[in-house]
């Protein structure tokens, strides 16, 4: 069953095909989301919580459950993406990318496990490539679940967000997007991305830890930084706090733009950053 079904009654199953269906997932659930071309808005929010015990067989299991039972995800949409958030990549600027190469630049910073795909997207806002690995029996899954779908990373629509949203700060300003058991952390300075990074976490000084070591190797004042927060777990009072105590000015993500339909108002759209971003980005 799904934990929150939002569809706006503009949804036509017969228009499909003028539809972009968005998929996020990790072992802990699964979100999609789908964007009416014609309205430019989102009109459907659904999303699955998982009970796998971290355990990649689990996930199958419940990935081929709610295909099979799902009555949106049966139909053919004008694009499908599928993202799986992982902390499993890198980013190769342009000049240096060439495709038969992915490997060698994914295994500079990862080890590569037998069951791995090396996958790749391009980042047009800082020219730059995003190598990424998905394990093999989830793209399977997923390729032979929906026709013609595609793979992304998180950084791709995260960070072309940040960029957008942080290119009026004429200073350097910081987002962390909170997943299950790691976070991603930009840098930005106006239009230019300084870092973009990956960090594990258990608890809260964990994220306290890396947020203020990287303040400290750019050289922000903690007291005066900008501290944009989303994802998932950006509402868990215990980490919010613990971080405001540290950077006082720490917020979320306000007005991302992500044009939601009126049924879909109540969502809090930081929560969901790179679901909903990633239909402009494919």
């Amino acid at each position: 069953m799904h934990e929150l079904s939002l569809v706006d009654y503009t949804f036509e199953k017969e228009r499909t095909n003028q539809y972009n269906l968005s998929i996020q997932s990790d072992l802990n659930g699964l979100s999609f989301c789908i964007f009416d071309n014609r309205q430019q808005k989102h009109i459907v929010f659904r999303k699955y919580v998982f009970d796998t015990k971290q355990l990649v067989e689990n996930y199958l299991t419940e990935l081929d459950e709610i295909f099979k039972n799902d009555d949106l995800l049966v139909f053919h949409y004008a694009s499908s993406a599928f993202i799986y958030l992982t902390q499993k990549s890198t980013l190769i600027p342009e000049s240096y990318f060439h495709k038969n190469e992915l490997k060698s630049y994914f295994e500079f910073n990862h080890s590569c496990d037998p069951l791995d795909e090396i996958h790749y997207n391009y980042l047009p806002s800082v020219n730059a490539y995003c190598a990424f690995a998905l394990h093999s029996y989830i793209t399977d899954e997923i390729s032979n679940q929906v026709r013609g779908i595609r793979f992304y990373h998180q950084a791709l629509p995260f960070i072309e967000k940040v960029l957008q949203l942080n290119s009026g700060f004429n200073k350097k300003v910081l987002n962390a997007c909170l997943n299950f058991n790691f976070f991603d952390l930009t840098v930005t300075e106006g239009n230019r991305l300084l870092l973009y990074n990956t960090f594990q976490y258990s608890c809260k000084d964990d994220l306290v830890y890396f947020i203020l070591f990287i303040c400290r190797q750019f050289d922000i004042d903690p007291d005066k930084a900008e501290l944009f927060l989303s994802g998932e777990l950006s509402d868990m009072l215990l980490y919010y706090d613990a971080i405001r105590e540290y950077v006082p000015n720490t917020r979320h993500i306000r007005d991302v733009g992500m044009n939601l339909a009126s049924s879909l108002a109540k969502i809090k759209e930081y929560k969901y950053i790179n679901l909903f971003n990633l239909s402009y980005c494919v």
